[in-house]
């Protein structure tokens, strides 16, 4: 038996893979091209500070894009089976969790590198 899902429903899902198609395909291709690129033209510490703002609104897409799926998967009338549903919440409670760590870990690397960039800025 398929289930029916209301036309405003397929509309969230197409934005919410639109979404996700942004984000995942943003980070890949930044991590794949931008970063070697610009590493070698422009050098590593300011490809870092390129990459530290970059960061920032890919992890911002991500959050939203986990809510989603998170909303997506509690809110949908489907006839999913109990497996499909907690793989989904494993998948979503991933990202989010991956996206948390990535963001705690990004608040660290800033606070060193603004110590660095001062400490620089001061013997120069």
């Amino acid at each position: 038996m398929q289930a029916k899902i209301p036309l405003g429903h397929s509309g969230w899902r197409t934005g919410l893979l639109f979404a996700w198609a942004i984000w995942w395909g943003g980070l890949s291709f930044y991590a794949l091209f931008v970063v070697p690129i610009g590493t070698e033209i422009v050098g590593g510490f300011e490809q870092g500070l390129i990459t530290q703002r970059v960061t920032n609104w890919l992890n911002a897409i991500g959050v939203i894009v986990t809510l989603g799926f998170g909303v997506d998967v509690w809110l949908c009338e489907c006839n999913r089976s109990m497996i499909v549903t907690w793989l989904l919440v494993t998948i979503s409670d991933f990202y989010q969790v991956t996206i948390w760590r990535s963001a705690k870990g990004h608040a660290v690397l800033d606070h060193w590198l603004t110590k660095w960039r001062s400490a620089f800025a001061h013997d120069h």
